[in-house]
């Protein structure tokens, strides 16, 4: 939800299509680019630090952005995109709309990567062992189901994710 306060673009504009690393970054870019021949940690330690900067420097997401991560937080349970609708004022139609907009993902799918980060950090405080558990607590039916969330939005299994993680 930061990126249109990064760039001044809408979320929507980079959603779908490659942009180049110097239309969001700008001058910044070499710093990335430098971190790259050390591995994607770094180049991951690189963007959040340039997130950090931007932050700092007044670049701030949008309301529909906080408020989404706010009512994810709040919620015991996974909440649905109604929920999370009616916990900001607005109807599901305008929500989805915002957050295309603002954050460049549909509600729906903002909610899918959020109970996976929720199982992630469910996961790193077991050690990355009872997958079983992990999937039960963060609100999937069942392990095939996280398993299947991992592969799509991931590219990797949670046992393999947890392997490279561990290098």
């Amino acid at each position: 939800g930061v990126l249109p306060a990064l760039t001044g673009l809408p979320s929507a504009d980079f959603t779908d299509r490659g942009v180049s690393a110097v239309d969001v970054w700008g001058d910044a870019v070499g710093r990335v680019e430098h971190e790259a021949a050390y591995g994607p940690e770094r180049v991951l330690a690189a963007v959040q630090a340039l997130l950090v900067d931007r932050v700092a420097a007044g670049a701030e997401p949008s309301w529909v952005a906080r408020g989404f991560r706010r009512v994810v937080a709040d919620s015991r349970s996974v909440p649905t995109v109604a929920d999370v609708a009616d916990g900001l004022g607005l109807s599901t139609r305008t929500l989805r709309a915002r957050m295309r907009c603002e954050v460049g993902l549909a509600p729906k799918r903002a909610l899918r990567v959020a109970r996976l980060l929720r199982s992630l950090g469910l996961a790193e405080r077991h050690g990355y062992r009872r997958w079983s558990s992990v999937a039960a607590a963060s609100g999937f039916a069942d392990q095939a189901h996280l398993t299947r969330e991992f592969t799509n939005l991931l590219g990797e299994s949670p046992t393999r994710f947890a392997a490279r993680r561990a290098l």
